[in-house]
């Protein structure tokens, strides 16, 4: 009966520690700029059973410090979601933890970009988010995003999305958020456009364009020219009189006439 007592102890203790530290809320954010690569944030909000779990949990941060080996290795709850199950590697990467709000913070960055380029034209390229990125939320065919955790995806701010977002999603301009969402395909498709004048140089592959540049100039000088036209004829007409070599002859001088 002792025995049976102490394994029961010991595996409702082994059950607590397990239990001991769990994830309350996971913020994503996932910022992607005009090439297609993407920074990446994870919050993870964390609960506690008991102070003596916390306490355990800041020994082990200051441990695992910035290893992100060493966290995986710890907490099967933390692993970057758009890595290696997206078939995609790890640029860079940072982990802290902040005991104030207990958030356990992971960012990173990814080699391989995060939408990839469909195609290029003049004034926009276009860009698709394949399902394959949301792979570690993949549940037997299906895309589960449980009510717990949240995806802020940001996309270029001069992007316009191309293909209708998941039902549940919500769109905010340039940001969709995606949360309790079930769904058999999340595929997002959106352009970004280019800027008009991206090259200074660019307005004058057009003729209209120089034209119309170099019109109102053209009138604005010859303007000039027509109510300065007096002084600046004085001024050529000073300038010549000044260099020339022969000068003047003033009406006193006298005229010498060599002997004969």
């Amino acid at each position: 009966m002792k025995k049976l007592f102490l394994l029961a102890l010991m595996l409702g203790f082994i059950a607590a520690n397990a239990s001991a530290v769990s994830v309350e809320l996971l913020n994503i954010s996932i910022s992607v700029n005009n090439e297609g690569y993407a920074g990446i944030t994870e919050n993870y909000f964390l609960k506690f059973t008991s102070p003596f779990e916390e306490d355990d949990f800041k020994q082990k941060a200051v441990g695992n410090s910035s290893s992100l080996l060493s966290w995986e290795a710890s907490y099967n709850f933390f692993y970057p979601r758009f890595a290696e199950s997206a078939g995609n590697e790890l640029d860079t990467s940072s982990i802290i933890y902040d005991e104030g709000s207990k958030t356990l913070t992971l960012k990173y960055a990814l080699k391989k970009t995060f939408a990839a380029l469909l195609r290029e034209e003049q004034r926009a390229n276009f860009f698709r988010i394949n399902d394959r990125q949301f792979a570690s939320f993949n549940e037997g065919g299906t895309i589960v995003i449980p009510e717990g955790t949240n995806i802020q995806l940001t996309l270029p701010t001069n992007s316009e999305l191309q293909s209708d977002p998941p039902e549940n999603a919500i769109v905010n301009g340039n940001q969709i958020i995606l949360r309790g969402i079930q769904t058999n395909a999340l595929t997002i498709d959106y352009k970004a456009l280019k800027p008009i004048a991206s090259n200074p140089f660019e307005i004058f592959t057009d003729n209209s364009g120089i034209y119309f540049i170099l019109l109102p100039v053209l009138i604005i000088v010859a303007i000039f020219a027509y109510i300065k036209r007096e002084e600046v004829e004085q001024r050529i007409e000073d300038y010549l009189v000044k260099h020339s070599e022969i000068k003047p002859r003033t009406e006193d001088e006298d005229i010498e006439l060599s002997d004969i």
